[in-house]
């Protein structure tokens, strides 16, 4: 599907290139902290009256972030900055970087609700670097799976400011392929 998406853009006229992107293991496992600290400031008061009111997985974040002392929170934060300036150096040489939006086909909602710790951590790899790095991002629809019909998705990601361009690439993108207007069966 990647494949695919890149055999799109160079028909477009774009110029492919290999990238080295940084490590984002720890910026992936920072993210549950600065999530759940951002989390908790705005559920604070709610989450201490309705706590048992919240669901197993945001009841756990707003905890995980009610744990965190402000001395790991600057820690964090410091690891944030260090980690987007490694991220916007990665793609200054280049216009965006084409990579998927998960790793697999699109889960039903319900499977949303029960994955385990690995299908987390799966979505998690192609999300949570961008989020943490701050850097704006595009997701396309990119194709079906085979078997399930469930869609795939692409994802555009440029630069600090670089809205402007990842709208247009994904217009171009869209312009020529019809995934977009598709929907699965179901």
């Amino acid at each position: 599907m990647l494949d695919d998406a890149i055999a799109v853009y160079e028909e477009l006229g774009a110029v492919i290139v290999p990238m080295k992107f940084p490590d984002s293991e720890q910026a992936i496992e920072d993210w549950f902290k600065v999530c759940g600290v951002q989390a908790y400031q705005v559920h604070a008061a709610w989450f201490a009256e309705r706590r048992d009111e919240y669901g197993p997985a945001l009841r756990d974040l707003l905890e995980l972030g009610g744990a965190v002392s402000g001395a790991e929170y600057q820690e964090l934060i410091l690891r944030r900055m260090d980690y987007s300036g490694r991220v916007y150096e990665a793609l200054e040489p280049v216009d965006a970087m084409l990579i998927p939006g998960l790793p697999f086909e699109a889960p039903p909602a319900a499977d949303m609700m029960t994955m385990d710790e690995q299908k987390i951590a799966d979505v998690h790899r192609f999300t949570v670097p961008f989020t943490m790095s701050q850097t704006p991002t595009v997701t396309m629809p990119g194709g079906f799976a085979a078997g399930s019909g469930m869609p795939l998705s692409v994802q555009l990601v440029a630069g600090c400011f670089e809205e402007k361009a990842l709208v247009e690439l994904g217009s171009a993108y869209q312009s020529v392929t019809e995934w977009h207007g598709r929907h699965p069966d179901l």
